[in-house]
């Protein structure tokens, strides 16, 4: 070492005092400063020149290539065009010292680009003439000016300061004050000092790296501050730089680990900000092909904390607090899971707090499934389909509404497993001790149309359409009222209860497969019904015969008429008076009116007739003999509130969107879907299915 600096020592000291007595002469003639301008003419594109003369802003810079994305100098001028769109500029006339003395000296600058405000760049090659700024240089020696040198006695101080320096430090730290550059030494070194900027500086002009760290087992680089302890600056505008790159080779090791150890406050072990409006402000790649590697994952070990946390406190606009992607035909896009084998665990929730918000959205572009619910591993149990339609399974949830141009609103579609499944179990809920009423099986209310909307029916409480099976079906809805605890006196749920919507929705729409001998509905047990019973044939009575109970039905009909009318009947003994008094209930007069008479004498002829009417509940018969049996009725038209507040219409004219339509298109020789009720107003899939092997006639009356 001490050999080295010998002949260093010499070298520069045999140069030196030809160099001070240069310098010396040199310092009594003024040399002329060459001007660090160079003289640029050009010509914007036909079509982009002003029809006048005006400024315009252009952007110059130097690169080493034609394609290099990273200017040696940049400077934006506003140029005076003229009407042609030709201009002259002087290239570093922003700055007083002009273009960099070593901008061409290096002979990297070959290129300028010009790029006009609201252009692309466009490049030109530049030719010898601006490499005559080299002509500055030739005052200098090997182009270093003759400041750069010293004289031999300053360069002797230097060299006896270092070498002192290095006997008192060798195999200790080693301690400079201020920044030390192009520090060179085989043993640790150590900087310490107190500036405003930097204490190590370290300048990479080429492709290469600033700082080379290598470890073994230790940190490559470990950072300690009460401020930031490692901060990273990437000044690229262009190219995918970083600030800190962080790699590590080892199974078990970390890239970039970072760790915050205060128990208190809002401490943040890694974070990333970035103000670009297409920025990333953290980004993990795991690159493998194959295995469980993960590009971003967070652990928290706090009950309140968050394994991973993503916000995004815009205002307006689609801002996404977490968005995950996937590209893989089998990926999964956000993937949630909660471990735990007891608890009330949540593999995902999601949460909003505005009474416009949605709390989850569920987009399939593709129209595919919007929603799949498995259990276990791969047993799928329910889905939602493109079109919002529910497969399978039960809910006990509420669905969301869906608006229709011809119909009220839809509360969902749900469609029973094929092989005679369910399509709906509603449970009513069992009241407590105290309640007065148990919960509802079902509750399904049509939506309302519209105001304004004419020509149009209300949305139908419920439609419900039963799985297709090899032996049967399943039922389109199966409904359990709830039970009452300890209050006998109380009602239970309904096994299923309907609201029509709007003024004219139906509660409950019933129909038998489309060509099909099955009921529209069969009610096993008690029927009560409100109000008016509409029905196309007569009603029928339907009981086992008596006579072989167990092989036959006997059925009888009802009396139709085109009034509403109510028919009394009894038999009455002739007094001896020859005359019989006929008592009816005190109610009698209050229901009736316009009364019409029949009487039958028993046993022989006779001429009776009434010799009372009705009047005060009774009315009276005479014409008979002493002791005669004679048998009465009485037809009377009902005028009780009730009836005279709907009374009956017996010939109305269908509406518009009635005609057309038949209560029974087959007995008039038209198809099937020409039929006349609320299928109508159904869509498409939602209308009776047509039976299997049925073939089209008209359905039974039952």
């Amino acid at each position: 070492m001490n050999r080295i600096v010998g002949v260093l020592c010499a070298a520069m000291l045999m140069g030196g005092t030809a160099l001070a007595q240069t310098n010396e002469a040199a310092a009594t003639v003024a040399q002329p400063t060459v001007p660090r301008l160079i003289r640029f003419a050009g010509q914007i594109a036909p079509e982009a020149a002003p029809s006048s003369t005006v400024a315009r802003g252009i952007t110059f810079s130097l690169y080493r290539s034609e394609n290099d994305t990273s200017a040696l100098w940049t400077e934006t001028q506003n140029v005076s065009l003229e009407k042609d769109g030709k201009y002259t500029v002087l290239l570093g006339a922003t700055k007083s010292e002009g273009l960099p003395a070593d901008i061409f000296t290096s002979g990297e600058a070959q290129w300028l680009g010009i790029r006009v405000e609201g252009s692309h760049e466009k490049r030109v090659l530049l030719v010898s003439v601006p490499y005559a700024l080299r002509a500055a240089q030739a005052d200098t020696l090997a182009g270093h000016p003759a400041l750069d040198f010293v004289t031999t006695d300053k360069l002797t101080t230097v060299v006896k300061e270092q070498i002192a320096q290095q006997t008192t430090t060798l195999g200790k730290g080693r301690t400079a004050a201020g920044a030390i550059k192009n520090a060179v030494s085989a043993t640790p070194t150590n900087f310490t000092g107190s500036t405003t900027d930097q204490i190590v500086g370290v300048t990479q002009s080429s492709t290469g790296m600033g700082i080379n760290v290598s470890s073994g087992t230790g940190y490559g680089v470990y950072s300690k501050s009460t401020g930031s302890a490692l901060y990273g600056v990437s000044t690229s505008t262009s190219l995918a730089a970083y600030g800190v790159f962080g790699s590590s080779a080892s199974a078990a090791g970390y890239g970039v680990f970072g760790s915050n150890t205060s128990p208190t406050g809002t401490a943040v072990g890694i974070r990333g900000t970035s103000s670009s409006p297409g920025g990333i402000a953290v980004y993990g790649t795991a690159n493998t092909a194959t295995g469980t590697a993960t590009g971003v994952k967070g652990i928290t070990q706090s009950p309140d904390g968050y394994g991973v946390f993503g916000q995004n406190t815009a205002t307006t606009g689609v801002a996404i607090g977490f968005r995950g992607s996937t590209a893989s035909t089998a990926g999964v896009a956000i993937y949630g899971t909660a471990t735990a084998t007891t608890g009330a665990t949540t593999g995902m929730r999601a949460t909003v707090a505005s009474a416009n918000g949605v709390a989850a959205l569920f987009l399939n572009s593709a129209h595919g499934k919007l929603l799949s619910g498995i259990v276990g591993t791969s047993t799928e149990v329910f889905s939602v389909d493109g079109a919002g339609n529910i497969v399978g399974g039960s809910l006990n949830a509420s669905f969301v509404q869906g608006a229709s141009t011809t119909l009220g609103i839809f509360g969902g579609l749900f469609s029973g497993a094929n092989g005679g499944g369910t399509a709906v179990s509603a449970n009513g809920g069992a009241a407590a001790a105290s309640a007065t009423t148990a919960g509802a099986g079902l509750v399904a209310t049509g939506g309302t149309l519209a105001s304004g909307v004419t020509n149009a029916t209300g949305g139908d409480g419920a439609d419900f359409y039963g799985g297709d099976g090899d032996s049967g079906t399943g039922n389109g809805v199966s409904g359990t009222g709830g039970n009452v605890a300890n209050a006998a006196a109380i009602t239970g749920g309904y096994g299923g209860y309907f609201i029509g919507g709007g003024p004219n929705g139906d509660g409950l729409y019933a129909a038998p497969s489309i060509g099909g001998t099955g009921n529209a509905a069969t009610l096993d047990g008690n029927v009560t019904v409100t109000g008016l019973l509409t029905t196309s044939s007569a009603a029928r009575m339907q009981i086992d015969d008596p006579l072989d109970p167990e092989s036959k039905i006997l059925e009888h009909s009802g009396i139709q008429s085109s009034e509403l009318l109510n028919v009394y009947s009894g038999n009455a003994t002739i007094g001896a008076n020859g005359r019989a008094a006929i008592k009816l209930p005190a109610w009698f007069e209050a229901v009736n009116t316009d009364f019409r008479y029949q009487l039958t004498p028993i046993g022989a002829p006779a001429s009776l007739y009434v010799s009372a009417p009705i009047a005060k509940g009774a009315f009276e018969i005479a014409g008979g003999t002493p002791g005669m049996t004679v048998s009465w009725q009485i037809t009377a038209v009902r005028k009780d509130p009730y009836h005279l507040a709907h009374p009956l219409q017996v010939e109305t004219d269908k509406t518009a969107a009635q005609r057309g339509l038949y209560l029974h298109p087959e007995a008039y020789g038209a198809s099937p879907d020409k039929r006349l009720g609320a299928v109508q107003h159904l869509p498409t899939n939602r209308k009776p299915r047509a039976a299997k092997g049925a073939v089209s006639k008209a359905p039974q009356d039952n």
